[in-house]
């Protein structure tokens, strides 16, 4: 399913079943992450003569490998699209180590950065259509290159991404597909307090089974999506303030029998008061627009719809070891049936020691969906994860949560409960290993639940392992 709003869902699409997923999966694998602990090391390229500006947005839909494969910058913001990817699900989760092993030293080709990310893996799937009917296994393997330029300017910035991979199954061919990405973000400072950002990407992929809104036919699945935004920030001593607009395009290449064809627009502001080094408080509204290329679906519900949020919260930091944030509002969503309800979201990360560490995450969202008959969906979840170092180049991680969707218009709602076990070891500063095991268990209810658009119950077994070479 396409998320056209502010509302997020594993691997980022909607839902809050992969809140805390999308979370773990938001640092770049294509640059260098923090050890536990510490402080973000140099990178290993000759320095500039002074300290380069950072990139302009979070490297928006680079692929991240063995980090739940995200083709969209998490989460959505207003006006932009995720779809969730099917090949995101037989990618292991990258795990932090005390040490930056793994990460790959980069090169420098003038007045840029380029690294690159090659991942190689083998999974197996008890439940590759996500189904309670007809269960299928196979064996996926996939391979993934990724690359990323990025500027070492001293002011403003600019950077360019790529990626091409493959997903093959052994008995299954036809389920095989291909997938690439595209993309660049840049930054115009036009003072030291005031820039101007924007990203532009391209994707082709296949949509996940397990989403809501994706088809039953695979081949109904494969889309193709732009996403770009522009955001102007501007710093007033403790004040800070932006302004964002963002639009995209989902287009299936079977989208005229199903009518998922939609462009989506967005517009957000956010105005931030720094209490202290430690404290920060921010009050943000915004607004999203859906519209599709076909105005009503196979059940003759209209499907354009909009949105507003306000929301306020407040971010704590102390140091690296603890942080935390949330923000509490209201959501109206306009369709058919109007839909209104409190949202929140939240997120806890601790350092215990320098070789474990915790996070907690809440959400709660109101959003477009493309379920047939459906006016909008409700997203509820909450997730828990620890990660601990054993030594120096060897780390292991555990992932759990439980969400709730619920669809307005129609007698349907889906629970689930996830667990991913991570393993990860570094041979040195390029090549890592990457094990893990996932279990996914989805209870649909409802007289209008059924075996189509993931509304089905079903339970999963995915295990893989996998190489990943960082240049």
């Amino acid at each position: 399913m396409a998320v056209n709003s502010a509302s997020v869902n594993w691997y980022g699409g909607r839902g809050a079943l992969g809140s805390v997923l999308v979370a773990l999966a938001a640092a770049a694998v294509l640059r260098p992450e923090a050890g536990l602990g510490q402080e973000m090391p140099a990178v290993g390229l000759p320095p500039p003569a002074e300290t380069p500006s950072q990139p302009a947005v979070p490297a928006p839909g680079v692929f991240q490998p063995f980090s739940g494969g995200m083709a969209g910058p998490p989460p959505a913001a207003p006006g932009q699209t995720v779809i969730v990817p099917r090949s995101a699900t037989y990618l292991p989760f990258s795990l932090p180590l005390p040490e930056r092993l793994g990460g790959g030293r980069g090169y420098r080709i003038g007045d840029f950065a380029l690294q690159s990310a090659t991942s190689t893996g083998l999974a197996y799937d008890d439940n590759i259509n996500a189904t309670d009917r007809n269960r299928e296994s196979d064996f996926i393997w996939s391979l993934q290159q990724g690359i990323r330029a990025q500027s070492l300017f001293r002011r403003h910035s600019l950077g360019f991404q790529a990626s091409a991979g493959t997903s093959r199954y052994f008995e299954h061919s036809s389920d095989s597909s291909i997938n690439w990405l595209v993309g660049t973000d840049g930054r115009l400072d036009f003072t030291p307090r005031s820039s101007l950002s924007g990203f532009l990407t391209y994707t082709r992929d296949k949509e996940s089974p397990e989403e809501p809104g994706a088809s039953s036919d695979s081949s109904d699945n494969t889309y193709d999506l732009f996403n770009g935004g522009l955001s102007y920030n501007q710093q007033f001593r403790r004040f800070n303030w932006s302004l964002s607009g963002n639009a995209s395009r989902a287009e299936y290449e079977n989208g005229d029998d199903n009518g998922r064809d939609s462009w989506s627009y967005g517009a957000a502001t956010q105005l931030n008061y720094e209490v202290n080094q430690q404290w920060s408080i921010f009050v943000t509204p915004t607004y999203s627009r859906s519209t599709y290329d076909e105005s009503t679906d196979r059940s003759g519900e209209d499907q354009d719809s909009h949105g507003y949020t306000l929301s306020a919260g407040a971010s704590y930091e102390v140091g690296p070891r603890l942080s935390a944030n949330g923000s509490v509002g209201y959501s109206w969503q306009f369709a058919d049936d109007d839909t209104q309800g409190v949202i929140f979201s939240g997120a806890l990360n601790y350092v215990i020691d320098g070789q474990t560490s915790a996070n907690l995450g809440v959400s709660s969202s109101i959003g477009d969906t493309d379920v047939d008959g459906a006016s909008a969906e409700i997203s509820t979840g909450v997730t828990a994860g620890l990660t601990r170092a054993i030594r120096r180049d060897m780390a292991v991680g555990l992932t759990l949560g439980a969400s709730r969707n619920e669809f307005e218009g129609i007698d349907s709602k889906n629970d689930a409960i996830f667990a991913t076990l991570g393993y990860g070891y570094a041979f040195n500063d390029r090549l890592t290993f990457s094990a893990g095991y996932r279990y996914t268990q989805q209870f649909a209810s409802g007289s209008d639940s059924n075996d189509e658009q993931g509304l089905d119950s079903y339970y999963k077994n995915v295990f893989f392992v996998g190489l990943t070479l960082r240049l």
